[in-house]
């Protein structure tokens, strides 16, 4: 929770997964300030603004993920690794759409002609997140540093990509992980 006018507010997300309560509490200003603007594009009829601004939160939870946790959370966990990054795909991904969908759902029923718009970015938001979820604990112990960074920013840029590069490096996060689970 986050205290406004001396009351609590929860926030959406849980204590276990730190990353989004880490994430949103950085970054709860520029959601708000991206939700503005695709209601602003809502208001005037601007598919692609709305889409921006999902594109928008989703990097931003993408971004969530750059630091490490600290060896004790995984010590202490009694997962296997394919277990552990489970947990941590299903968890990243429902928080995330806990924040995107709203906008999708909208823009599918106010533009409805271009719903399929809506689905490539959701499907996009989907393969992305994991991707840079693997890539964090290709790294781990350390953050994430410029060969992983220019690997997302490829993916990014060239969506098809993570399709063929998601399981390879699934792989070695797991056979990363086997060293500290």
């Amino acid at each position: 929770t986050f205290k406004a006018f001396s009351k609590s507010i929860p926030t959406p997300f849980t204590k276990k997964p730190f990353e989004f309560i880490i994430g949103f509490r950085r970054s709860y200003l520029l959601i708000l300030v991206l939700y503005m603007l695709a209601a602003i594009g809502f208001y005037v009829t601007n598919a692609n603004l709305v889409l921006f601004c999902v594109a928008g939160i989703a990097l931003t939870c993408v971004c969530y993920y750059q630091l490490p946790e600290p060896l004790f959370y995984l010590w202490s966990s009694r997962e296997t690794p394919t277990g552990f990054l489970m947990r941590k795909f299903r968890r990243g991904m429902l928080q995330c759409l806990l924040l995107v969908l709203p906008l999708l759902l909208t823009y599918a029923f106010i533009f409805s002609s271009a719903w399929f718009n809506a689905l490539i970015v959701l499907g996009g938001i989907l393969f992305l997140l994991p991707f840079a979820i693997t890539l964090k604990y290709v790294a781990y112990p350390r953050e994430i540093n410029f060969p992983e960074v220019s690997v997302l920013i490829l993916c990014f840029s060239f969506y098809p990509l993570i399709v063929a590069l998601l399981p390879f490096y699934y792989l070695k996060a797991l056979k990363n992980l086997k060293n500290y689970l």
